[in-house]
């Protein structure tokens, strides 16, 4: 059982990561190989991921002492790693932070998929507030819920000048209760770009708060709101005022928000003078089915040059519309891809598709899969 490192012969910086997934660390002599490595390369290693594996106290305890002596740690990925089930909880995420307060310089910190209960939260926003340098968060399932939005924003507006650039939290139950609250930390920051608060019932009041405080925030690149409800009048209204405003949005996710004919139009339209910068845009299952939708839909993919792909899936989109978008674009000999059902995509041509991740120097694109033309 090894340790995987990038660059590991040029003594680049190197990304220390434990390679089994699924595993549960017991004894001290299981993770001594981790922590030599960890000894040996202490003066490289910027990035340390210790996700989707379980440790007893005792073995966590011995990685985490040695990642200590890494004086040039910075990002920090623990995701997978706490269940209710550990009678060792409340020690191992005390432990944890405890780590986290000795990084002098924590610009990223992933804690997805951990369950933070509500006797933990105060542990981690103790923690939380005495990372200065903070750049990133990722609490994506975390059982947080309105309560762990309030303690995040009491924590992180402790921190003067605070220039956060990430925060991701998706599928916590934030509702319009904490989605307001972190709305309101948002407009203060004005530094963030990116957003993702998929999956959190967010209602009118959320929306609204929402799109206020995305406004302040000129540089926002990517927003994922997917499977909220945005199907009233005031919500997608407001949001799509906000889109004219941000220029370098360049991914959008709104799938599944109950958009409807109206709210969609809504949403194309404002895309459609604005966002030059938009690649792609995500709106499958929003109950499109006019026709004259699927026109304007077509009209914006057409004007919009630099749209890479568009996700259509679950949305009864006119067979006509698509087929002249086909023509315009051979004519214009331009890649595309459009996403039409969920297990096959259509494209023009061989097209990379790109996600987008966030790091803490902007937007990277890394190449996810290569779609075939149908």
């Amino acid at each position: 059982m090894g340790v995987f490192f990038s660059n590991n012969l040029t003594r680049e910086p190197l990304v220390f990561k434990i390679p089994t997934e699924n595993f549960f660390y017991h004894l001290p002599g299981e993770v001594e190989d981790f922590c030599k490595q960890i000894s040996d390369n202490k003066h490289f290693i910027y990035e340390a991921d210790l996700s989707n594996n379980t440790y007893t106290e005792e073995a966590l305890e011995l990685i985490l002492n040695s990642l200590e002596e890494c004086c040039n740690l910075t990002i920090v990925r623990l995701r997978k790693i706490l269940y209710e089930w550990m009678t060792e909880f409340e020690k191992i995420l005390e432990m944890v932070c405890r780590f986290l307060q000795t990084i002098q310089n924590l610009e990223e910190l992933d804690l997805s998929d951990n369950c933070l209960k509500p006797q933990a939260l105060d542990i981690f926003t103790l923690c939380l507030e005495r990372s200065p340098n903070i750049k990133a968060i990722r609490l994506n399932n975390d059982n947080l819920g309105a309560i762990g939005a309030k303690k995040i924003f009491e924590s992180l507006k402790k921190i003067d000048n605070l220039k956060l650039f990430v925060f991701a939290g998706e599928n916590n139950c934030f509702e319009d209760e904490g989605t307001i609250v972190l709305a309101s930390l948002f407009g203060k920051l004005k530094t963030l770009r990116k957003i993702c608060l998929s999956e959190n019932e967010i209602g009118q009041l959320g929306i609204l708060a929402l799109s206020e405080s995305i406004c302040k925030n000129p540089n926002l690149q990517v927003l994922k709101l997917r499977d909220n409800h945005i199907n009233e009048k005031p919500s997608y209204l407001s949001l799509s005022s906000a889109f004219k405003r941000l220029r370098f949005l360049s991914f959008i996710d709104l799938g599944d928000c109950l958009l409807g004919n109206k709210g969609s139009k809504a949403i194309i339209k404002s895309l459609m003078i604005s966002n030059e910068n938009l690649r792609q845009l995500y709106i499958q299952y929003n109950e499109i089915d006019e026709n004259e939708l699927s026109d304007i839909i077509v009209s914006f993919i057409i004007k919009r040059k630099t749209l890479e792909v568009i996700n259509l899936t679950g949305n009864d989109i006119n067979p006509e519309s698509i087929e002249h978008l086909w023509k315009e674009l051979r004519k214009a000999d331009r890649e595309f891809t459009i996403i039409l059902t969920d297990n096959s995509e259509s494209s023009i041509s061989d097209i990379d598709c790109y996600y987008y991740e966030e790091r803490v120097d902007g937007i990277t694109y890394e190449k996810s899969e290569t779609i075939k033309n149908k």
